[in-house]
């Protein structure tokens, strides 16, 4: 059963002063990822610190990160202590420290669920709203009998964590088509 997420997050996820944040696959430290997700980047120092800094831009020191796995390869606290906002990890597939599976959280009062790896939603026809990471550039929005699955990625999200109002944004207009019935 996935672990809701607390009242207090709840609320801060409509607050103003606060902002929630969701993105997967950082994989920092993994420098083979540039050429096997086909990244842009020239080298490990290149694409870490180009990671830190877009993160840093849109979130801040008191927002919530929801990362959706795959965070680094090794050093973990070494990258975290550079990044703003307070992180909640659900594991990926190349994580060994967090023990959250799936992550469940409501978004202008639909309940989306957070997890790494769509391909068991995918494969068992799971209907809802989830937030996924793991298939990197594959694609950013997938519709499907009664899905809609949004990847956080940051291979199709501009190298930055996406706010929930991009997230709700795509929620209501597929809300809004009645894509979710198709």
């Amino acid at each position: 059963m996935p672990l809701t997420i607390s009242d207090k997050m709840d609320a801060d996820m409509n607050s103003k002063n606060t902002k929630v944040w969701f993105t997967a696959d950082t994989h920092f430290g993994h420098g083979n990822l540039i050429n096997l997700a086909g990244r842009p980047f020239s080298s490990l120092v290149e694409m870490d610190e180009t990671l830190i800094s877009n993160w840093n831009s849109v979130v801040g020191k008191d927002d919530v990160v929801i990362h959706l796995g795959d965070f680094a390869l090794m050093n973990h606290l070494d990258y975290i202590s550079r990044l703003n906002g307070y992180i909640t990890f659900v594991r990926g597939n190349h994580d060994d420290f967090s023990l959250i599976q799936a992550l469940d959280v409501r978004m202008n009062g639909e309940l989306v669920t957070c997890v790494h790896n769509p391909d068991f939603l995918i494969n068992n026809h799971l209907s809802g709203i989830y937030l996924v990471g793991h298939i990197h550039h594959k694609w950013k929005v997938m519709r499907n009998a009664g899905q809609l699955l949004i990847n956080v990625g940051v291979d199709v999200w501009d190298f930055k964590p996406v706010s929930v109002s991009q997230i709700v944004e795509l929620i209501d207009v597929d809300l809004r088509d009645g894509e979710l019935m198709k």
